[in-house]
Order: C-alpha cells, then structure tokens, then sequence
C-alpha cells in the first residue's frame, strides 16, 4: 500500500485537500453506477475531508491495516454461532465481491447477499434492493418472542 511509504503518508492528507478533482473520482470509483451519486450525496462525503484529522485518520488506519485483520481474525471463532448476513455489490471496485466467499466461511449461519449492478455502497447507491436483503434476514434473525412487536 503506498499510504505505508512514510513520505507518501505525510504528504497525503495536503494534497487531497488541495486537489479536490481526486476526492470526486474516488468516491464515484467506489458506486456500481457512477450516475446514481447524486449532487448532494457526493458533496456529503467531501464535507468531512475537509477537517483537520480525517484524512489523516484515514492513513492511521492504512498503516495499521494488517494488525486489525490479524485482531479480527482473532475474533471470528468468539462470534462464528452469530447468524451473520453479509451484502456486497457486484461491482464493488474497492473489495473484491470475492471475499465474501472466505469471510462466509468463518460463521456457522451466514448468507451472503449480492446486489447486482452496485459498488461498495449498496446501502447508500440501491437502499431499496438493499432493505429487500436485510430486513427480511433482520425479522428471521429476531427471537421468536420479538417478532411481530
């Protein structure tokens, strides 16, 4: 990862402020479909990168990447009875819709949900197709005596 050059890390978080036609083509690389980020979507995402920490929090959690898998693969076997719904888009440029195939594993009662045509965000770009998956996998995961209430 290039944010683990201790030099590209620094400089990062200036010049992602300063060249702000970055922030547009990496926020629409992570939608299936591009022309779903509305207007005011994509300036919400930009509104936070302009304080100071964020971007730099950004790197703090790059650099210590492989020590948190590490920790959440520790985790797994504590929850694996958890039933556990994962959602991916089938065009997700940022995970490779792939994973969900070895994180699945990991959990004795797991579905896995791909939403066709949308990127890393399916909440956020098809929150219709996406209410489809979870709310049913909410209702069924809900103890008897809570369903319906």
């Amino acid at each position: 990862m290039l944010l683990g050059i201790p030099a590209l890390a620094r400089c990062f978080p200036p010049v992602a402020r300063w060249f702000k036609p970055l922030r547009g083509y990496f926020i629409r690389r992570m939608y299936g479909d591009p022309k779903r980020l509305t207007l005011e979507t994509l300036v919400s995402h930009f509104q936070p990168l302009d304080r100071t920490g964020v971007l730099e929090h950004g790197v703090q959690i790059v650099k210590t990447w492989w020590t948190d898998m590490r920790q959440v693969q520790a985790v797994l076997p504590k929850i694996c009875k958890i039933p556990t719904l994962i959602v991916w888009g089938s065009r997700d440029r940022t995970v490779d819709p792939a994973s969900a195939v070895p994180l699945s594993s990991n959990f004795e009662s797991v579905r896995t949900a791909i939403i066709q045509s949308a990127g890393h965000l399916p909440y956020e770009e098809c929150p219709e197709e996406f209410l489809e998956v979870v709310e049913p996998f909410l209702h069924g995961s809900l103890p008897t005596a809570l369903r319906g209430k």
